[in-house]
């Protein structure tokens, strides 16, 4: 397959039953890193996609899910980028989060400001956390 079919096909799939979250790095505390999943009831398209960017291939009892992380994640979504619409915006979020180091009082408000609005796009249901030490919004909090 043509590897800009392959993306116009994945950013089909990905703006229809993707999912793009930030989570609170564990080790840190004080960093977040993308988390990209992605649902399919047939394992054959997500293995091609595991095979090109990596990841973690789970089989849940009716669908596969495919979970992308750190800069596995970063780099499908910098291919994404270009091939998604609906949810073109929260990758361009993520990428302006990720694409500059973070230094001084004056980085840090940019960057809660940047993971705000990243939160404010993001679904409700998706914002949901069942641990409010690993949440997003605690670093806002802080």
């Amino acid at each position: 397959m043509n590897k800009e079919i392959f993306l116009f096909y994945l950013a089909g799939m990905f703006d229809n039953c993707g999912k793009l979250s930030l989570k609170k790095d564990g080790r840190t505390k004080k960093s977040v890193y993308p988390e990209v999943i992605l649902r399919s009831k047939k394992e054959d398209f997500l293995i091609r996609v595991k095979e090109a960017y990596g990841g973690t291939l789970r089989k849940n009892k009716n669908s596969y899910v495919l979970i992308l992380t750190h800069k596995k994640a970063k780099n499908l979504l910098n291919d994404l980028k270009d091939f998604s619409i609906l949810k073109k915006r929260e990758i361009e979020i993520v990428h302006q989060i990720f694409s500059k180091q973070f230094s001084g009082k004056l980085e840090e408000k940019r960057r809660k400001k940047l993971i705000e609005e990243f939160l404010s796009l993001v679904q409700p249901s998706e914002r949901k956390s069942k641990n409010k030490q690993w949440s997003v919004k605690s670093l806002l909090e802080e």
